[in-house]
């Protein structure tokens, strides 16, 4: 199924997002949790369906896949605002391999977008995929 899920959102921070959903969890001081990222930009992003709510001014360790069948980010995140049911986190600490993979997927996405590229669903309806252009 065709959709536009992986198109920017409009711009209302100081880095592009794109539209996501995978499964993130998360750890802090005496917490876990379990989260969908729902937008996602080189400098943060939103999760919601959060179990636990977490509240802004904490410092968690998020861990996610970008892609099926890769190996998980782990990077450390700043709360920065709570929502419905979610925070927004902005990331502040991780390994080069982490920083590197997220630029690259975030890139690439943005730039799929603008080229429009349709987007493709798993079969688990756990995340959304862009299709990429083989390079």
């Amino acid at each position: 199924m065709a959709s536009d899920s992986w198109l920017p959102e409009p711009e209302r921070r100081g880095k592009p997002r794109v539209r996501v959903r995978f499964p993130v969890s998360y750890s802090g001081r005496n917490t876990q949790g379990r989260a969908y990222a729902e937008n996602i930009s080189v400098s943060g992003a939103l999760l919601v369906e959060a179990e636990p709510l977490l509240l802004a001014g904490g410092t968690i360790r998020l861990r996610f896949s970008l892609f099926p069948d890769s190996l998980p980010i782990e990077i450390e995140a700043d709360v920065s605002r709570e929502t419905e049911n979610g925070f927004a986190v902005h990331f502040s600490k991780g390994d080069a391999r982490a920083w590197g993979v997220l630029r690259q997927a975030v890139t690439k996405a943005l730039q799929a977008a603008a080229d429009g590229l349709e987007t493709v669903e798993d079969d688990d309806d756990e995340r959304t995929l862009l299709t990429f252009p083989r390079t």
